[in-house]
């Protein structure tokens, strides 16, 4: 394939995930996981202002996951219209959950800049056929957000050597996007991202943001769960709602799986393992709307999150089971802990 001009291939999780300098904590001391569309609308400007052209791999997870947050305030969650911005713009492409080798992919075809964190270990066994090292050539993973500034001398050393001075998509030289300009003054005060240290989550905001889900709605008193109500019950004849449930039951699993994804990464982020029982704990906080030590919950918990697990995905088992049998292949389990690779 023809190599296509002045490609930076953006892994988009990487950078949506990234909580680095703006670290939030829960009681505990666990690192929370965060969406920052600032920070991949950072990046985008940054490529482009240097002559590339940036083509941000975002997986279907997670731009639902962060979807159904744009109106939230809790205080871990940006601007999501920088999302959609992005995706109208074609900045942003969304694909399957197998984000990582679209990335990858994409970089070897067209013999691009590959900007990701991700070492690939198990890409690299499920696919031996492919070019691991140019793809260790070609990727770049030392970046940073510094003082509310995306940092990577690295790239920007690559994209000089790789892009003209004169090259016409250079945005310096060019118009900003309408989105982008609307916007600008507005997110520089609004939706900037935490102070540049390690601060403790406000439980106002994440019970706000709790109660404030219309999908997974759910009481805490009595642990009746009343989301995905009836999803296996056969019907004669398919509507338009049922359609929309469908859709929505579909949406929910992949929010689901995205968030177990998010909360393994995050936990794990600090010594590169965490106990099993962390995982339960942060996953009933995201959909169960817990708060707090979970020592002081109400007895019952383990089951509703077991429920509402059944729910979207039909399996009866443990939640801890479930998890263990959803592990991404960058993670494996040893009692107690799940351990990343």
């Amino acid at each position: 394939m023809e190599n296509a001009k002045n490609l930076v291939i953006v892994d988009a999780a990487n950078i949506l995930r990234d909580d680095r300098g703006c670290i939030i904590r829960d009681e505990n001391q666990n690192r929370l996981v965060q969406m920052r569309p600032e920070r991949l609308d950072m990046v985008i400007k940054h490529v482009k202002s240097a002559g590339g052209q940036p083509v941000c791999v975002l997986r279907n997870g997670t731009y639902h996951s962060g979807k159904k947050r744009k109106d939230s305030d809790d205080p871990r969650f940006g601007d999501w219209r920088l999302v959609e911005a992005g995706i109208e713009s074609g900045d942003i492409v969304q694909v399957s959950d197998d984000d990582d080798m679209y990335c990858v992919t994409l970089a070897l075809q067209t013999d691009s800049i590959l900007l990701s964190r991700d070492k690939f270990r198990p890409e690299k066994n499920k696919y031996p056929q492919y070019d691991w090292e140019l793809v260790a050539n070609l990727r770049i993973d030392d970046y940073n957000f510094i003082a509310g500034q995306f940092v990577s001398p690295e790239l920007d050393r690559a994209m000089v050597q790789r892009f003209p001075k004169n090259d016409k998509t250079n945005t310096k030289d060019s118009p900003p996007d309408k989105a982008s300009k609307s916007k600008e003054k507005e997110n520089s005060v609004k939706n900037s991202p935490p102070l540049e240290k390690e601060t403790k989550s406000n439980q106002t905001h994440i019970q706000t943001k709790s109660e404030s889900k219309k999908v997974r709605k759910n009481t805490q008193n009595d642990g009746e769960l009343r989301t995905m109500n009836n999803l296996s019950e056969p019907s004669k004849h398919t509507s338009l709602e049922e359609k929309a449930e469908k859709i929505e039951h579909a949406e929910e699993l992949m929010i689901l799986l995205d968030e177990l994804y998010a909360s393994l990464y995050s936990l794990t982020a600090d010594d590169g393992q965490c106990n099993q029982a962390m995982i339960l704990e942060m996953l009933a906080k995201e959909f169960l709307g817990k708060t707090g030590h979970s020592g002081d919950w109400k007895k019952g918990w383990v089951g509703d999150l077991k429920s509402y697990i059944k729910a979207i995905t039909g399996s009866d088992q443990r939640p801890i089971k479930w998890v263990r049998e959803n592990l991404p292949d960058a993670f494996s389990y040893s009692n107690p802990y799940i351990v990343r690779k």
